[in-house]
């Protein structure tokens, strides 16, 4: 009995526990519950008393749900009825202080307070723990409470109130709370906002409140346009929160309009907007300005109507004064800085016509004319005190009749474009002149034409742009004027309508975003007055609001009268900005006869130029370090420019460092003020780096110093014997394929090989073809080729090629559409057509692309769909043959020669005779002679027995001549190469014991035939690489190194006398010695004597020497022996 009874006991105790509701603890009704419950008796039910509740408590821990419910008994649903004393703006929820009926206990200033009270007195029976942190007690009656006496709200009773069933109460209403079917509604305070910015400037918004009951599913927001931005504040994916709203202000200036809708299943909320972005305010302020129109040209000691061009550098103008100086003078200021040296210049029907800056040198060109046999010349000068020197030198005019009236510059002083143009009266021509890196000039002219024929009119003055993708070109007689390269002819694509066409400037620049432009303009004319006419020449700043100025905004014009009424008849001059886009312009405008000014807004940088002061003494290199690589006891050698300014004695030159013996100079003095190309000599004894230093000095100069770096590596002999060849990797069906790779949609179709990259194209009929750059020698991803603009075609790209440093694509066209041949500048520049053929002879071609010679005097090859011919268009000088020339094939009986229909998928190798080679579907590589007749073909044997292929690379790899050519192990599928040795001929080549991959590329069945291989070299021709590709089936990379060390070679023996090796020693009989030097097996010097007979080798371990001795004659003595 006592045992049942103890089990019942505890049964009971167990009950009471786990059924008592805890007063601290994680609120389970949200506000809306608390909210509606209490509304659903009292309709005026505040809904802050039930947020405050909710989020008070949340400080304190408690349950602020069931507080409320607490509220409920206490106030009688918040309706103060019954003869309570406390009214609702006492904010005494709960009855404290509340000691006798009829009184109405404590008052409280506001709900929050009043709530915060209520929550603390209960925090005061539910536990002894001080208040939450930063929170201040308010309850009055707070100290007056047990602490920690009431844990639970069921024991509340008794004690809270007289009423043991108070808690009960209490949690009777919370459990009708928590049952309380809630309303289902979804709203927005506002339906409808809207918001005006400044592009680039602000950002506005609005805040759109959304609340929400009864949902069943989350709430989705989405806006209708990027035009408005959604953040979400406070947000509860059932019951809302804030949205706000802010208009993107980096979108063009104009008027938007879209909606943001807020949905939760068949629930939704719309708001509907408007937005307006306003253009930037940029406002030009008068820096200074020296005009005609002012009467004050010379007010800075210099006469503004006499400036023809002018460039800006630095805080710097550098103008054309007179056309016989380049004036120096603060761009800020005005004042006056001096003029540049120019001495040894001269000649042109002007002396100085223009002048430009960029990375810190001065370039001005004089004006010349073809009838006068004038040569054009540019000066550089590479300071301001610094001395000039022609830059360039030519007659070559390219057709123009004369050059130099207007010149831009663009790339950088290492990769340098000149632009001149000129408008005969018969064609328009912009002329290029291009300085490589190594210092070499390369000419390109092009036609201006308003639609690829008709000549663009500019008149005098004309001035071009060269920009990567076109040409901005402005004249006296024409808008400014974009052009594109259309088949090596620049092609009118849009202009800018400045009112009267005068004018021949065109400078764009962003501020907050927008693009600006601005032009040099003249007044209208008057009608029957020609004297009116380039007049109060000014600055017109123009807004692009449409890419293309179509809608151009006039933001003004700089000064507003002009500079002067003296007519410029020949619209000379030129407006300069410079600018960082977000806080400061600054712009110049000048315009001739009449006057210059400045123009700035924002917080301009400050600048301090000084005057030009003459130039002292000086010496230059023309580098700062010249490095060598070298086989040992092989010479390299490098040149370097020695030149000397206002000196008063010879340049001296002289080697020092630790290894300063590895290297010789060609001179060791330069006449003093003059220029000498020095020649540095390497010449490695043993492998590793050796460091030296070049100084030249003069009386009164600083020294200039060129660091010199020499890298030996042991001799190598080439092992060109290719036996077999190392898989680096290998992506394809029968391997795996790697992110980047396609084998189906679009499949891998063609590769190219460029600077240590691999292009691999993949591509399929009407569809978007895509080109993966990836690292040629590890496989990685590295980016991809740009695509922009290709024209519509079978395929819009099914072939790629290197060729001459620059890659070129071919379409496959039908006849019903243009063959296009592309070409890229760069991996992220637009392709280029330099071929749109719309006729192509009238044949299906151009699934494979070939070239032979170079950008100056070249081809490119194609052949049609049946491979009865062969066409080519001819390229020179950078510009390519519009229609082809077509060779058809024959067999050497006459008949018609047909390589199979593989949509044209065959390569041509030329050679450098006019014959070429063809690999073409079902025939085996064959050799032509320049009229098209078949002479003999390769060795089908030697290609797997197989004569599918369409690829082939011939090359020498040492002394042997090889073929890679593609094939397949059976019919067309598991494709890829074969190596042959073809240096005793290819019509005789046997099989290659290796086929690569061992297994093939792939299974899927090669239709067209469609492959590419690419073939190189490196390490001084000691690597040979080679790719193949596969349509379909995968690309791989083969290597094989040939380069073996051969310790030391070179080495003749010449002398009649002996070296003798004892044990300890090495010793010549027989001839005065220079030099002993031993060497070992790998070519590292590991001792070394001079003018001594005897050479002590006793420090040396074990192992083979090579000896090698230099009498004083310079006979050479070498042998071998062992120490043990």
């Amino acid at each position: 009995m006592k045992k049942t009874l103890f089990l019942i006991v505890l049964s009971i105790v167990s009950f009471s526990i786990s059924t008592a509701t805890n007063i601290m603890g994680t609120m389970q009704a949200d506000v809306d519950r608390m909210y509606y419950f209490v509304k659903s008796v009292n309709s005026s039910f505040p809904r802050e008393i039930a947020e405050n509740f909710y989020n008070v408590a949340k400080k304190y821990g408690m349950r602020g749900d069931i507080a409320l419910c607490q509220s409920c008994v206490e106030t009688g649903w918040f309706k103060y009825t019954g003869g309570t004393a406390v009214r609702p703006e006492h904010h005494n929820y709960c009855g404290l202080g509340v000691t006798e009926f009829g009184k109405p206990g404590c008052i409280f200033s506001t709900v929050k307070e009043g709530v915060t009270a209520q929550i603390q007195h209960l925090y005061a029976y539910a536990t002894t723990k001080a208040l939450p942190a930063g929170e201040v007690l308010v309850d009055p009656r707070f100290k007056y409470v047990t602490r920690g006496c009431a844990p639970t709200w069921e024991s509340l009773g008794g004690k809270w109130a007289v009423a043991k069933d108070y808690g009960t109460k209490i949690l009777s209403i919370y459990k009708d709370m928590m049952n309380y079917t809630l309303p289902v509604s979804l709203k927005a305070d506002k339906t409808r906002a809207s918001l005006t910015g400044t592009q680039g400037w602000d950002k506005p918004s609005v805040n759109i409140q959304i609340s929400a009951t009864g949902l069943s599913s989350d709430i989705n927001v989405n806006s209708s346009t990027s035009t408005f931005e959604v953040t979400k504040i406070n947000w509860n994916n059932r019951t809302g929160g804030t949205l706000k709203i802010s208009l993107n202000t980096s979108k063009s200036p104009g008027n938007y309009s879209g909606y943001v809708k807020v949905q939760s299943g068949s629930y939704s909320a719309i708001i509907n907007l408007t937005g307006t972005i306003k253009v930037p305010p940029l406002s030009l302020s008068e820096g200074w300005e020296a005009s005609q129109a002012k009467g004050n040209q010379n007010r800075f000691g210099w006469d503004a109507t006499k400036v023809r061009n002018f460039s800006y550098m630095n805080g710097k103008l550098y103008c054309v004064y007179d056309h016989s100086e380049i004036k120096v003078i603060n761009a800020q200021t005005g004042e006056d800085l001096g003029n540049l040296n120019k001495s040894g210049v001269g000649g042109g029907t002007l002396t100085f016509c223009d002048v430009k800056t960029i990375d810190g040198h001065i370039v001005a060109c004089n004006l010349a004319t073809a009838a006068n046999g004038h040569k054009l010349t540019l000066y550089a000068w590479d300071k301001d005190n610094g001395s000039p020197y022609i830059l360039f030198q030519t007659t070559d005019y390219q057709g123009a009749t004369r050059l130099g009236d207007c010149m831009e510059l663009s790339g950088s002083w290492s990769n340098l474009c000149v632009t001149f143009a000129n408008d005969n009266g018969s064609q328009t021509k912009i002329i290029e002149f291009h300085r490589n890196s190594s210092g070499t000039w390369i000419t390109k002219s092009f036609n201006a034409t308003t639609d690829g024929y008709t000549r663009l009119s500019t008149s005098a003055t004309t001035r071009a742009y060269s920009q990567a993708n076109g040409w901005w070109i402005d004249g006296k007689d024409c808008h400014p004027t974009w052009l594109t390269n259309s088949n090596g002819v620049a092609k009118k694509s849009y202009s800018i309508n400045i009112g009267e066409t005068w004018g021949a400037s065109h400078h764009e620049f962003y501020w907050k975003g927008i693009k600006y432009a601005l032009n040099l303009v003249f007044s209208d004319r008057v009608a029957g007055d020609a004297s009116s006419t380039y007049k109060n020449g000014r600055m017109r700043l123009t807004i692009d609001n449409s890419s293309n100025y179509s809608n151009i905004t006039n933001a003004g014009e700089y000064p507003k009268g002009g500079l002067g009424s003296t007519r410029n008849t020949n619209c000379t001059g030129d407006c300069m900005v410079t600018t960082d886009g977000s806080s400061y312009v600054e712009a110049w405008v000048c315009s001739t006869t009449q006057g210059m000014a400045y123009y700035k807004f924002g917080s301009v940088p400050s600048y301090n130029p000084q005057p030009i002061k003459p130039a002292g003494p000086e010496i230059k290199a023309s580098t700062s370090s010249v490095s060598f690589s070298s086989e040992i006891w092989s010479s390299a050698t490098s040149n370097v420019t020695i030149s000397g300014a206002n000196l008063s004695s010879d340049i001296r030159l002289e080697l020092s460092g630790y290894d300063a013996n590895y290297f010789e100079l060609s001179t060791n003095a330069i006449s003093k003020n003059s220029s000498a190309s020095v020649t540095i000599k390497y010449y490695p004894k043993q492998a590793g780096t050796h460091y030296a230093t070049l100084t030249a000095t003069s009386a009164g100069a600083e020294p200039v110093s060129v660091s010199i770096t020499g890298s030996a590596t042991p001799k190598m002999e080439l092992d060109d014997n290719v036996t077999k060849m190392t898989e680096v990797w290998n992506y394809s069906g029968n391997t795996s394929v790697p992110s980047w790779m396609n084998l189906t949609d679009p499949p891998v179709r063609s590769i190219a090989f460029q600077n240590g990259k691999l292009y691999v194209l993949h591509g399929k009929p009407w569809g978007e073809p895509v080109v993966k750059i990836i690292d040629a020698y590890t496989g990685a991803y590295k980016g991809d080729l740009n695509m922009d603009g290709l024209a519509s075609s079978l395929l819009k790209i099914s072939s790629i090629i290197s060729f001459d440093g620059k890659l070129f694509a071919s379409s496959l066209s039908a006849t019903n559409h243009a063959l296009t041949v592309y070409r890229w500048d760069s991996d992220t520049s637009k392709p280029i057509a330099v071929v749109s053929d719309a006729t192509h002879g009238g044949v299906e071609c151009g699934a494979t692309l070939s070239a032979s010679g170079n950008l100056q005097n070249g081809r490119f090859w194609i052949n049609n769909q049946n491979t009865d011919r062969v066409m080519y268009y001819t390229i020179s000088n950078g510009s390519v043959s519009s229609t082809p020339q077509t060779i058809m094939l024959k067999n050497a009986n006459g008949t018609t020669f047909a390589g199979g229909d593989g949509r044209g998928s065959a390569e041509v190798v030329a050679n450098s005779d006019g014959s070429f080679w063809l690999a073409a579907k079902d025939v085996v590589p064959t050799l032509f002679n320049s009229s098209g007749v078949a002479q003999k073909t390769m060795n089908i044997s030697a290609l797997n027995g197989n004569y599918y292929g369409t690829a082939m690379k011939i090359f020498n790899f040492g002394k042997r001549k090889y073929v890679a050519a593609t094939t397949y192990k059976s019919v067309n599928t598991n494709g890829g190469f074969v190596l042959v040795d073809v240096t005793n001929g290819i019509e005789s080549a046997e099989k290659s014991n290796f086929f690569y991959p061992e297994k093939g590329l792939g299974s899927a069945g090669n239709d067209q035939r469609v492959t590419s291989i690419c073939q190189s070299t490196r390490n001084s021709g000691g690597i040979l690489d080679i790719w193949v590709c596969v349509k379909g089936q995968g690309v791989a990379y083969y290597t094989y190194e040939g380069g073996k060390p051969s310790g030391v070679e070179g080495i003749v023996e010449q002398s009649e006398a002996k070296l003798v090796y004892n044990g300890s020693t090495v010793s010549v009989v027989g001839a005065d010695v220079a030099r002993i030097s031993v060497f070992s097996t790998s070519g590292l010097m590991v001792a070394d004597v001079q003018n001594e007979n005897e050479l002590n080798v006793m420090p040396l371990v074990k192992g083979i020497y090579i000896v090698r001795a230099v009498d004083i004659d310079g006979n050479v003595l070498t042998t071998k022996f062992i120490k043990r």
